[in-house]
């Protein structure tokens, strides 16, 4: 290998390499092109280094790759010119060069159509893509692990059996609609069954329903495992799972992904592989939105086709993972194309004639299910009738979809049900707003439960029931922002409430005030406290105490003893997946081309609410997220290709 120096290229090169280097975001991806150079052969082309920094920059929103096509690599390029505040010189010759036909040949020992080098070169319908090897190895595992799932059919199928199972899952009680039933059919019969479908509905409810048929058909609860990307989303599964009463579901183990994997964090390193599998006969990912390439690629290659089924269920509208990569979109645009219905084989529709036809609720139309000629067949559903959010979210969720303007009603009131718009187009519009939030927020209900738990200590059970009142009205109202930082970010946000606090009179703790919702923002197994979990602080006779209650179990830390945190009077949108909540005030950040504006993030903040939301920012930052769609560079799932 050979030694690299950054700045051995002309003067303009070294003066923006001497720049991005002092950028964070920047930095690893230098020292990675650097050690790409050393596995070289031959010459290394001058263009090299910035062609791999404008991947690794466009690794970091997401992409697993770049096609290598003009318009592809100025887009990616676009990017880091708004970073920088500076064109990166040459990119004509890095355009030349990389579309090069000659591309590869020019690069031994670093690029390769196989896995023996850096950088992979892949080509799709005389599209062609370079990748990273870490982001090119994984994807190809979900390629070949997705497809054999998709092929096999679990073992011992016996169809008597799963009639009996099926109208276990289906319970009168229940009232499904005719999806719902669907999926829990599509769960029986098929390996892989993924369930996907917007904010309310059913998605929880479905997942009940086929932990009732996995049971009925001789599964035993032990051998069925719950896992989802965060502790928090496990946690609200779990309670859905004990609101149904069925003991035998309550013994179900519900966990995060990574336990499932058996992540330890002393060997950095995952208990199952391809080479040691899985032992459960059923697994049930909820919240896929949020999985990364790189962990569905691990979770895959454990599963062994036939004897453990796997049941995905998630929102593909919603915003993707934080890592690389775009799984349950990928996996969606594949088995369901846009203004298709998915495709299902005679076996499974004659599974469902068998089923009644799946008929649903006394009184609602007959579903039935349509056939269509597809290569992949009876992997998916989709859940379209929502049973939680207003009828007017639920419009405007399905008009940002589809990028177009909601019809929203100007609101003033804050506690309004429906979908709104509040227009900011100053600071002082956005202070003006602050100030009635706090009004709404620090009512005199709250005031006075804040008062009267100085009284208490912490272990009564008034505390107890003061705690539970102020947790309820914590969740009823919450602000969503967009960004951490800027004018407009939680943390300004946060500081502007706890200074109404401050103004209010409350009790201070440090930087902390009674009656303060705080987020904890780190795992603490050894109290079950999980990432994204948000209490209160209060304070009570015996000091103060951050304030958790979940089902009869009461957490009362000092705020010593709390793991990491974070003032959570407004939380971000990312933050925000998998939960809801009454009311909510989304605000927009101040600029309209900030580059975190998209209709995936307006569309996840809006539907958090269950009775109303408004938007709060200036029509051009709502304009400029409708037009940006989210559409992360992966290649995509391909079917009968050699991987």
């Amino acid at each position: 290998m050979k030694t690299v120096e950054w700045f051995s290229e002309a003067p303009e090169d070294g003066e923006y390499f001497a720049h991005a280097i002092l950028v964070p975001e920047l930095a690893f991806w230098m020292h990675a092109a650097q050690d790409i150079e050393s596995f070289s052969t031959g010459q290394v082309p001058s263009p090299l280094r910035r062609l791999v920094l404008i991947l690794g920059y466009s690794c970091t929103y997401g992409d697993l790759c770049i096609e290598l096509t003009p318009a592809r690599i100025a887009h990616a390029e676009s990017k880091l010119r708004k970073l920088l505040e500076r064109p990166m010189p040459g990119l004509d010759a890095i355009i030349k060069f990389a579309c090069s036909p000659n591309f590869e040949t020019e690069l031994p020992g670093i690029v390769s159509r196989t896995i023996d080098a850096p950088l992979v070169l892949a080509s799709d319908a005389g599209h062609s893509f370079l990748y990273f090897q870490k982001h090119f190895v994984s994807r190809r595992s979900v390629i070949r692990n997705f497809q054999l799932l998709t092929k096999t059919r679990p073992e011992s199928w016996n169809i008597e059996q799963a009639i009996v199972a099926f109208k276990a899952g289906v319970s009168d009680r229940f009232n499904l609609a005719g999806e719902q039933r669907q999926a829990i059919a599509l769960a029986l019969y098929s390996s892989l069954a993924i369930v996907t479908g917007g904010p309310g509905t059913g998605k929880t409810t479905v997942i009940v329903g086929i932990l009732r048929a996995l049971v009925s058909l001789g599964i035993q609860a032990r051998e069925i495992r719950i896992a989802t990307p965060t502790g928090r989303a496990a946690r609200r599964v779990k309670q859905a799972i004990d609101g149904s009463m069925d003991r035998t579901l309550s013994e179900i183990e519900t966990g995060t992904l990574h336990s499932l994997l058996g992540f330890s964090r002393h060997r950095g390193d995952f208990k199952y592989s391809a080479q040691a599998q899985i032992p459960y006969k059923a697994i049930i990912l909820d919240e896929v939105s949020m999985v990364d390439l790189n962990i569905m690629s691990r979770l895959l290659e454990s599963i062994s086709p036939g004897k453990t089924r796997l049941i995905l269920l998630g929102d593909r509208d919603q915003l993707p993972s934080v890592e690389s990569g775009a799984v349950l979109g990928d996996m969606v645009e594949l088995l369901l194309p846009e203004s298709q219905s998915p495709g299902y084989s005679n076996g499974f529709l004659e599974f469902c004639n068998s089923l009644d036809k799946l008929k649903v609720a006394k009184g609602s139309k007959e579903e039935q299910i349509v056939q269509l000629p597809q290569m992949l067949t009876d992997s998916i559903v989709e859940l379209k009738s929502s049973h939680r959010s207003g009828e007017s979210i639920r419009t405007a969720a399905l008009e940002i979809n589809q990028g177009r303007m909601p019809a929203w009603s100007k609101q003033i009131d804050l506690q309004s049900e429906g979908c709104g718009y509040f227009e900011i187009q100053n600071e002082v519009e956005f202070q003006a707003l602050m100030a009635r939030w706090a009004g709404l927020f620090f009512d005199p209900a709250y005031l006075n439960s804040v008062q009267k738990a100085i009284e208490l200590n912490s272990d009564s059970s008034e505390a107890r029931s003061i705690s539970e009142a102020l947790l309820a009205h914590v969740t009823s109202y919450r602000i969503l922002s967009f960004t951490r930082h800027g004018d407009r970010g939680t943390r300004r946000i946060n500081a502007l409430l706890k200074q109404h606090a401050y103004d209010l009179g409350l009790p201070f703790e440090g930087d902390m005030h009674a009656g303060m919702p705080l987020m904890v923002v780190q795992n603490d197994y050894r109290r079950r406290i999980f990432n994204g979990e948000t209490g209160v602080l209060l304070q009570f006779r015996n000091g103060f105490r951050w304030m958790f209650i979940e089902g009869d179990r009461m957490v009362s830390l000092t705020p010593a003893a709390l793991p990491q945190w974070e003032a959570a009077h407004a939380i971000t949108v990312h933050k925000s997946q998998g939960s809801e909540y009454d009311h909510v005030l989304m605000v927009m950040p101040s600029e309209s081309d900030h580059p975190i504006l998209s209709r995936q993030i307006l569309y996840t903040g809006l539907t958090r609410a269950k009775k109303g939301v408004i938007v709060a920012g200036s029509l051009e930052s709502i304009q400029a997220a409708l037009t940006q769609r989210i559409k992360r560079e992966t290649g995509g799932l391909k079917i009968d290709q050699e991987v």
